[in-house]
């Protein structure tokens, strides 16, 4: 007596019953071989004559060429359910069970070829992935679309690429009007595909023309890949799936917010060869940011004694906090008077300065601000490239308290630190309110990988802020 378990239930223990049933998934296919292996598990009273047959049309000389390989059954992974068959035995071995499953030519006649069976033949199936309530049936389950090689681009195969081109992009292709490109996916990813291949669901960088082609060099350190394609007027097109959690090197403004988004690319825009590959292509942080402002050159301007001109700070780094100007008497006294250049010594160190920058941890909390003193250059140490700077009380009372000073300060600045084209203007620079405390240090970020990361490319987003303050 054949003895099927669970779901076939008392009445399938009659010898020789044959259950229709259908294949869930390619992945349950075992090995051809296993039915020569497991021979005395699923013959257990079989007639003999049954048995020679089984094992004579088994095998992979036996099976048509989608059952042959396991590149060939995962290419045909969509076409495993059109196939009719039987289940004819099942046993069970150290808790995995397993169905003897029998696929008749003449039932299967109308697949195209490399699906078609050129004689019945004979396959296990792992137990969880066969269905045995019933057979395929092409009005409720469809036809096949064709057999694929393993070669081909076929249902559920996802190809690494790159992107070349960003004029390939197809922005806001209508992708409700074909049908083509469906077979390749599941109904819940087609609905994925239509939204988000639409450009108000793409971070702000790819949703605008002119700064895709701002951008145009970053679009092959994408990692990506296809998972459909689809042809219009002769031209192939393969809709490109990008996710943030394989991307998170890019400019912000380039990755995904928190759903993936597809992109519709025409073939001559892709390499289908390979996916970015760091070590091949380098890392996008080596490019510069085309939104970057650039630093202008400008010529360090001179100043003649009498002089007040008209700056401001744009690099802190540059200030010099404890500066000797005791060895540079001779040089200042050209600027100043005997008084005032006792002032400019003693008010240029960081120990007579306000609270708020008094200190290197204060400063480096009060960072943001320093762009936000008024100052005038009032001499230059030429030797050095150095300029002093004046700062103050009347000038500065917008500065938040701890910043503000009492009475006049001096910075010495290196020539990078300073820029000459004007003071600091609130339309310009944004309001500074007297009572605002400084604000709090930013996160670090915490280090990337050794070897991984050169420099960090200026996000969109810090522009911005920078821009409100």
């Amino acid at each position: 007596m054949l003895a099927f378990a669970g779901q076939l239930g008392a009445e399938t223990t009659k010898k020789g019953m044959r259950l229709p049933c259908r294949i869930v998934t390619q992945y349950g296919i075992r090995p051809l071989e296993d039915v020569a292996t497991d021979k005395a598990l699923w013959s257990v009273g079989m007639k003999k004559k049954k048995v020679k047959e089984v094992m004579a049309s088994s095998g992979a000389s036996a099976v048509p060429t989608a059952w042959s390989d396991y590149d060939n059954r995962l290419a045909n992974g969509v076409n495993f359910k059109f196939y009719k068959m039987y289940a004819i035995a099942h046993y069970s071995s150290n808790g995995n069970e397993a169905y003897l499953v029998e696929v008749p030519a003449t039932e299967n006649a109308t697949l195209p070829m490399g699906l078609r069976p050129a004689k019945t033949f004979y396959a296990l199936i792992t137990g969880s992935y066969l269905n045995l309530d019933r057979m395929y049936n092409s009005t409720t389950d469809g036809v096949p679309d064709q057999y694929y090689a393993p070669t081909d681009f076929y249902p559920g195969k996802m190809v690494d690429c790159r992107i070349l081109s960003h004029e390939a992009i197809q922005v806001d292709f209508d992708l409700e009007g074909v049908n083509e490109w469906r077979k390749y996916v599941d109904d819940w990813t087609q609905s994925q595909m239509v939204d988000y291949s639409k450009s108000y669901n793409w971070p702000s960088i790819l949703a605008d023309d002119d700064r895709r082609a701002l951008f145009a060099e970053y679009f092959p350190y994408y990692s990506c890949y296809t998972e459909a394609k689809f042809s219009v007027a002769g031209t192939t097109y393969y809709i490109v799936r990008i996710s943030a959690d394989n991307n998170y090197s890019m400019p912000s403004d380039m990755v995904p917010y928190d759903d993936d988004i597809f992109m519709v690319v025409s073939e001559d825009g892709l390499d289908l060869t390979r996916g970015y590959n760091e070590d091949l292509d380098g890392s996008p942080y080596d490019l510069t940011n085309p939104e970057e402002e650039e630093e202008e050159t400008e010529e360090a301007p001179d100043v003649s004694p009498g002089d007040k001109l008209d700056c401001r700070i744009v690099d802190r780094g540059d200030l010099h906090s404890t500066p000797n100007l005791e060895n540079e008497r001779e040089a200042l006294s050209e600027f100043f008077g005997d008084s005032e250049l006792e002032q400019v010594i003693e008010y240029s160190t960081e120990a007579n300065w306000p609270e708020g920058i008094n200190t290197l941890g204060e400063r480096g909390d009060n960072d943001d601000y320093f762009k936000y003193y008024t100052t005038h250059a009032v001499a230059k140490l030429s030797s050095d490239n150095l300029y002093i700077l004046e700062i103050t009380p009347e000038d500065n009372q917008h500065m938040p308290l701890e910043m503000r000073p009492d009475q006049t300060i001096y910075f010495v600045i290196g020539a990078g630190g300073v820029k000459f084209d004007r003071c600091y203007d609130p339309e310009e620079d944004g309001e500074v309110y007297s009572d605002k405390v400084a604000p709090a240090k930013e996160e670090t970020v915490p280090a990337r990988p050794k070897g991984d990361v050169k420099r960090p490319i200026p996000t969109i987003e810090k522009k911005n802020d920078e821009r409100k303050k």
